[in-house]
């Protein structure tokens, strides 16, 4: 009896080593953008986007940019989202609207909105939580501005972005 239970065990202690094993490195399979917009919830999928790295020898046009669009094909919703810094890089952080040079756009076009928030506009907070291989994730909320001049306020603002880089 006692020779039985020696493998078993050894087979369940194996077994339990390999099932607390690392997680996989593999990036997550849900790419999505979700906020509330004046309390109405929006949430797209398939979010894609691209990270531009500063190039240019003109500091007017020498800033990192994302930008990102994502659908929701059940109820017709795109989102795209823009979020430029002067930083030489997007990293994991906090981007303030109140800061120059940080501006963030988010535009729905089937619903005909396009809203901002700069130094100058709106007070948004975008921050990116995790960057890692093609990945970038986060949260953000505040106010943007409309086309019109209203303000509109942003709640749980979440996204995970698959990103090309240029």
């Amino acid at each position: 009896m006692r020779r039985r239970i020696m493998p078993l065990g050894v087979l369940l202690v194996t077994l339990f080593l390999f099932a607390c094993s690392k997680e996989s490195t593999e990036p997550p399979t849900r790419k999505f953008i979700s906020f509330q917009l004046d309390g109405i919830p929006y949430t797209t999928e398939l979010s894609s986007g691209t990270l531009f790295l500063p190039t240019s020898p003109d500091p007017q046009y020498n800033f990192s940019a994302l930008h990102a669009t994502s659908l929701n094909h059940t109820v017709g919703t795109m989102a795209v989202l823009s979020l430029k810094s002067e930083e030489a890089e997007l990293k994991t952080g906090i981007y303030s609207s109140a800061k120059a040079g940080n501006s963030f756009n988010l535009t729905l076009p089937f619903e005909g909105l396009d809203m901002v928030a700069d130094d100058q506009t709106g007070d948004m907070v975008f921050e990116v939580r995790a960057k890692r291989d093609s990945v970038i994730e986060g949260s953000f909320s505040g106010t943007m501005i409309d086309g019109l001049g209203t303000p509109r306020t942003l709640t749980k603002g979440a996204f995970r972005i698959v990103y090309t880089s240029y």
